[in-house]
C-alpha cells in the first residue's frame, strides 16, 4: 500500500488552492457533476462536457 497521494487527490487540492477554497468542496462538488453527467469517473465526465462543448 502506497502512502503518496492519489491522483485525484492531488488534483483537489491543486484546484483548491487556485479557488482559495476547501479539497473538500472540491471533492463535493466533482461528485455533485459526476452523478448529474451519470458518469463513475472523471475521464467520462470531461468526455461529455467535452462532446457538448463541441457537438
Amino acid at each position: 500500500m502506497s502512502l503518496a497521494p492519489s491522483r485525484a487527490a492531488v488534483r483537489h487540492r491543486t484546484i483548491a488552492e487556485r479557488l482559495y477554497v476547501s479539497v473538500k468542496t472540491v471533492a463535493n462538488n466533482v461528485s455533485a457533476v459526476m452523478l448529474k453527467l451519470g458518469v463513475e469517473d472523471r475521464a467520462d465526465a470531461i468526455a461529455i462536457i467535452r462532446s457538448r462543448r463541441t457537438g
